[in-house]
């Protein structure tokens, strides 16, 4: 599965906006399509399984499916 790293403020309702040279590398390199998996991280500790939904222009936007926060994951074990 594919892994991507965001800015937190990148993540907003249920959605995950990727922007950058990602966006490139997601379309042309690894040829995403609609509907595929991936994990995206945010750099505070949560990792979000997600799905591509929309692939345009210089942006990827992939809908969140589960949330994993390492932080109080660590903090329990």
């Amino acid at each position: 599965m594919h892994h991507f790293f965001v800015n937190p403020g990148q993540v907003e309702d249920g959605l995950i906006r990727i922007t950058g040279p990602d966006v490139n590398h997601i379309k042309n390199v690894l040829r995403v399509r609609q509907g595929e998996k991936m994990l995206v991280s945010d750099g505070t500790g949560r990792d979000y399984l997600c799905q591509a939904e929309e692939i345009a222009g210089q942006e990827v936007v992939v809908r969140i499916f589960e949330i994993e926060d390492r932080k109080s994951t660590r903090l329990n074990s």
